[in-house]
């Protein structure tokens, strides 16, 4: 996923017209990218944000809101670890959370869709505990 975003970012800054305060093209463009294409981590069967989460979600809206036209998809996942139907619905609580952050800190809703992929899109296939983490996560497509 972090291809798309760093792919697709370029696209959606060229379709921005405002920038309350711009940066020269491509050093915006590497921080701006660089930010969206972090994920926010989870632990096991928790959805809610740590500090240094908040930390990067603060950045993620700062950059959201100098360029009012990017949309993002907030994509759920989790380990494989229980139900099926169990994880596509802390998928989606981990994407809501991160979703009721971003607005707090002033992002349009209407710019940010929610969608749970639970265990399907795996970002690592191992089964130690270090490749499970890396799973439990929320990641930022542009679109």
């Amino acid at each position: 996923m972090r291809s798309a975003v760093v792919f697709l970012f370029p696209l959606a800054l060229m379709a921005c017209s405002s920038l309350s305060r711009p940066l020269s093209g491509s050093r915006f463009l590497q921080k701006s990218a660089s930010a969206l294409s972090e994920p926010v981590r989870f632990g096991f069967d928790q959805w809610d944000l740590r500090t240094d989460d908040r930390n990067s979600l603060a950045q993620k809206a700062t950059v959201l809101k100098r360029l009012p036209k990017v949309r993002l998809t907030l994509e759920g996942h989790t380990d494989r670890i229980g139900a099926a139907a169990y994880n596509l619905w802390l998928g989606d609580r981990r994407a809501r959370t991160v979703q009721v952050a971003l607005v707090g800190l002033g992002v349009d809703p209407r710019r940010l869709i929610v969608v749970s992929h639970g265990e399907k899109r795996p970002r690592v296939m191992g089964n130690g505990l270090s490749d499970l983490a890396q799973n439990r996560r929320v990641e930022f497509v542009v679109r």
